[in-house]
């Protein structure tokens, strides 16, 4: 056959078309430790590495955590959870988000992503979109303090896109609660409500008798917001 400059174009067309077709996989690997030092703002991730150093180009800003799994809490059978997980996986790679794997157990044993760098809107979306009662977003912040703590850290809050159980009715599209909010993360024995990342477990405690004050910080994105009226005492972490 004879390869005209029609046939050739019409060739490099095709195989540009099959090319957006191939979504890339952007489950990565993390370990605790590496968890850890985002949070506490002691890395900063370079575009190209692999994992288990590999992150989202230009650093973790955002944070995400849910599941598929289990949609309202209420416990499904095993095929479907895994069918569940599979179709948030492809999603996130749609998007190319990058995600990490994780386990845990909250009422039932779960398995969950953390999502490197979405926006609360995709939380809320995905949230929606599987029928989770709870969603957990991050925003990486900076704290005001004259006191010898962290000044970088991530204000994790609890959000809830649909009622708990079946009783109550599904919310609206554009509804969804922020909660609780909370900026650490404790590592745990206990047997239910926590996660587990490279053999450790972990849970966020929002539900604990500390409370974040809501003038000590600010998102540490915005560095021209660091006014004076911000700065103040907060209680280490």
């Amino acid at each position: 056959m004879k390869l005209t400059l029609g046939k050739l174009r019409n060739l490099v067309k095709q195989v540009v078309k099959e090319n957006r077709m191939v979504i890339a996989e952007e489950e990565i690997g993390m370990t605790f430790e590496e968890f850890r030092k985002i949070l506490s703002g002691d890395v900063k991730l370079k575009p190209g590495t692999k994992p288990s150093g590999a992150m989202h180009k230009g650093g973790v800003q955002r944070l995400g955590i849910m599941t598929a799994e289990n949609p309202r809490g209420v416990g499904a059978d095993d095929q479907m959870n895994v069918e569940l997980m599979k179709d948030f996986g492809k999603v996130l790679d749609e998007k190319g988000l990058q995600y990490v794997s994780i386990g845990g157990k909250y009422g039932n044993p779960e398995n969950s992503y953390i999502i490197i760098n979405p926006t609360m809107l995709d939380m809320v979306e995905f949230g929606k979109r599987y029928g989770q009662a709870v969603v957990i977003f991050a925003q990486k912040m900076r704290r005001y303090t004259d006191e010898p703590s962290q000044n970088i850290h991530f204000r994790f809050d609890y959000v809830q896109t649909e009622p708990d159980g079946l009783d109550e009715p599904q919310f609206g599209p554009q509804e969804y609660y922020v909660k609780r909010s909370q900026d650490m993360i404790a590592m745990t024995d206990d047997d239910d409500n926590y996660s587990i990342l490279d053999g450790t477990k972990f849970s966020i405690p929002f539900f604990g008798s500390k409370k974040m004050p809501k003038e000590r910080y600010t998102t540490a994105i915005d560095p021209k917001s660091e006014l004076s009226a911000l700065k103040g005492k907060y209680d280490p972490v």
